[in-house]
């Protein structure tokens, strides 16, 4: 039985993580060297025709801007995923406007984790690179939210050793594009539990389910 890590990690999240509480719908992104996203609707992953459903980190959400590794130009994983971050920060430091007292000017070719560490010295422009990338997730979520309407939006991923630094400006950016958001009660989005294990988690719990049917998992 195979199948695709961001669904087996949203599984996961959905049956045993950040998710629980969910009756029957969940959205999740995995933020890390890219994006990758899971669905669950009516109780049950969705995958479509082709097992190819929910690449969300492909929806474009700056039509134009920085170019994404499957070609096109401003995906949310080319705006909002580890990547980007250190992207964000080369270009910053290319166009000399990194300032002065900025440790990434001091730490060779910028990474999200290098960009996340200085962030939590204190380093405000690195804090700043940070909320660029919380602002494009933000974006995306919100016109997810508007299509599919899920009880609750779980972000994981690599990214969120950033915690608060992305998520904060991705809920105020969230908030204030989403749909509907002066009349209805919005879907949360809330950062994952199960961390590196989500994926191991959904795999066994869809492997007990498909055997609980009767079918073969090997």
């Amino acid at each position: 039985w195979v199948e695709n890590d961001a669904n087996v990690a949203a599984w996961g999240e959905f049956r045993a993580g950040a998710g629980v509480e969910a009756p029957s719908s969940m959205l999740m992104l995995t933020v890390g060297t890219g994006v990758g996203s899971g669905l669950v609707l009516g109780g049950q992953l969705v995958r479509g025709r082709d097992g190819l459903a929910t690449e969300f980190g492909h929806l474009i959400v700056a039509e134009g801007a920085r170019r994404c590794g499957c070609g096109n130009r401003g995906c949310l994983e080319a705006m909002a995923s580890g990547t980007a971050i250190g992207r964000i920060a080369q270009e910053a430091l290319d166009a000399g406007e990194v300032p002065a007292d900025s440790v990434l000017r001091r730490s060779g070719t910028p990474t999200g984790r290098l960009v996340t560490r200085a962030a939590e010295t204190g380093d405000s422009f690195a804090s700043e690179v940070l909320a660029r990338c919380g602002f494009w997730l933000g974006v995306g979520v919100a016109s997810l939210v508007a299509g599919l309407d899920p009880e609750i939006v779980v972000v994981g991923g690599g990214v969120m050793e950033a915690g608060q630094r992305v998520l904060e400006p991705a809920r105020r950016a969230y908030g204030q594009r989403v749909m509907g958001h002066d009349y209805r009660v919005l879907p949360a989005i809330v950062e994952a539990e199960l961390g590196d294990d989500a994926g191991f988690v959904g795999a066994a719990l869809i492997a007990l389910d498909e055997r609980s049917r009767g079918q073969s998992v090997l």
